[in-house]
């Protein structure tokens, strides 16, 4: 008898514990399907999911792409990890895909998780995958199995200035844009050397290495080629307050070096600080459409003027159409 009621009584004991256990299984189950978790060697944290506009574009939508650049920004700064969802996404143009990859280079710098998806939209899909922005990511996206898209400039970057690089654009934009003239391409080449050099003009370490980005999208629906620069260096505001003592707005300061403003003098400058003002009389003369620039506060687009912006951002963008 005695050894009967010890064998109940640890029968007993059994189906308690494995009831515990399965009751703690669902728990867990339960928390896993409700937040996406990262785990770590400390504990499990919830990803905060920030969700892009339809319209992700800061040249066609910069109210909405700027608020969302914003939000990854504000979680960066508080080393938060962040979950970027695309899946709405429509419309997307190189400025707003080069920017994100200057928000990847942050959090990485700051030790920062930073996961996301794709478009699900088949075009926007295309473009976002066949940008080549997977190559400057950790995926399971198989990159090397996409085929070439003639009609994108795919990302390229540096820490230098590159002629080849600036030569490659233009052998993009002489083929897509049929009333390119070579004055023009001369032209353009020229700013983009000199956007380059200022990316490391005044560079600190207060982001590690300085990059720029370059993209360039054929849209055939419109038959407009869609350019953006951006670069993660110190900006052009910051740069023309160190050098010439103008303490006005982000914007307005932005809105002066287009215009020409802050030209330099002298035989061994020539050619510095002419780029800004050469794409803005492009625009001006119907060359180009659309130019947008945005660093540090402020944001100056030539059709809507310039407005300060809440969140300081990174480096310089500037992004505009071949009409």
């Amino acid at each position: 008898m005695k050894n009967c009621s010890k064998k109940e009584k640890f029968k007993r004991f059994n189906e308690r514990r494995s009831t515990r256990a399965m009751k703690r299984r669902s728990k867990l189950k339960k928390r896993r399907h409700s937040c996406e978790v990262v785990s770590g060697k400390s504990r499990a944290r919830k990803i905060d999911r920030i969700k892009a506009p339809e319209v992700f574009s800061i040249v066609f939508n910069s109210d909405s792409t700027i608020e969302f650049f914003k939000k990854i920004l504000s979680l960066i700064k508080k080393r938060k990890y962040v979950f970027v969802n695309l899946s709405a996404v429509k419309t997307i143009t190189p400025d707003a895909i080069l920017y994100l990859l200057v928000l990847l280079q942050e959090a990485k710098y700051k030790n920062v998780i930073f996961r996301g998806n794709a478009p699900i939209d088949a075009s926007a899909h295309e473009i976002f995958t066949k940008s080549g922005f997977y190559e400057f990511v950790k995926s399971d996206f198989n990159k090397f199995q996409l085929p070439q898209a003639s009609t994108i400039l795919k990302i390229k970057t540096g820490k230098k200035v590159s002629g080849d690089e600036a030569a490659n654009i233009q052998e993009y934009l002489k083929k897509h844009v049929h009333y390119i003239d070579d004055a023009k391409l001369k032209a353009i080449y020229s700013i983009l050397i000199e956007c380059m050099s200022n990316t490391n003009e005044y560079a600190g370490n207060e982001m590690g290495d300085k990059h720029w980005w370059t993209m360039a999208l054929h849209d055939k629906k419109t038959d407009k080629v869609l350019f953006a620069f951006v670069d993660n260096g110190v900006g052009i505001p910051s740069t023309v307050k160190r050098k010439w003592f103008d303490y006005s707005s982000d914007s307005e300061l932005i809105k002066k070096a287009a215009a020409g403003i802050y030209q330099m003098s002298g035989s061994k400058t020539k050619t510095r600080n002419k780029g800004l003002p050469q794409i803005r009389k492009y625009n001006e003369d119907g060359f180009i459409q659309n130019l947008v620039i945005i660093s540090n506060n402020g944001y100056y687009s030539v059709k809507d003027d310039t407005k300060e912006l809440s969140n300081f951002f990174t480096g310089t963008m500037i992004a505009w159409e071949f009409a």
